[in-house]
């Protein structure tokens, strides 16, 4: 190898780290991957005093939770529920998680007031007679934001039971918005169908 060739490969090597040096300073790291968790049941309850006093009951649940990272990561996962709820003070600490709970009204639930219109029999009369009771009577499923602690999980009968506070929601308003959202007021379901539990991240 002559000595110019020599020179030129040494250029190449400085050039390239010279470039690596440059690329992992200005690179942004990769987050930390973080998850989401979602829970399955055919019934369930949230019951209570008060908004901040409540008993969420799932009933029939799944025997494990699904677990997705958030982007920029694509992963999932499972857990079964007796090793989620042993982990649970380690993901969550003295943190309780928010989740979102969705779920169906049963139709023993329901009555028709009109041709087109199903009013449950839970319901308060005043609030039956609102613009939010036509609304929500609908057969489109519900969805409520909550704070989760305590949970109680027993295997023999596929049942877990959280304490719950409901977080109560604000539209977020845009001058442009051609829409605007009016959110209706959800009572907190004494009986549910097919209730999901979107519960926020773990690390």
């Amino acid at each position: 190898m002559n000595t110019l060739t020599k020179r030129l490969l040494a250029l190449i090597f400085c050039y390239v780290s010279l470039m690596g040096i440059t690329y992992g300073d200005t690179l942004d790291p990769l987050p930390p991957e973080t998850y989401l968790l979602a829970q399955n049941a055919s019934s369930g309850s949230l019951t209570g005093p008060d908004d901040d006093h409540l008993t969420l009951t799932l009933n029939n649940v799944r025997n494990y939770v699904s677990i997705f990272s958030d982007r920029p990561y694509r992963d999932a996962y499972v857990m079964s529920n007796l090793m989620f709820y042993q982990k649970w003070p380690d993901m969550f600490g003295i943190d309780p998680p928010n989740a979102a709970l969705s779920y169906a009204i049963p139709e023993s639930n329901k009555t028709h007031k009109t041709r087109d219109l199903e009013i449950s029999h839970d319901l308060t009369d005043s609030w039956m007679q609102s613009q939010e009771a036509r609304e929500i009577s609908q057969a489109r499923p519900l969805t409520i934001i909550v704070t989760l602690s305590n949970p109680s999980y027993d295997p023999v009968k596929n049942q877990v039971t959280y304490t719950a506070k409901r977080i109560l929601k604000t539209p977020i308003l845009f001058v442009n918005d051609p829409v605007p959202i009016v959110i209706p007021t959800i009572p907190n379901p004494k009986r549910m169908l097919n209730p999901t539990l979107t519960i926020d991240y773990i690390t």
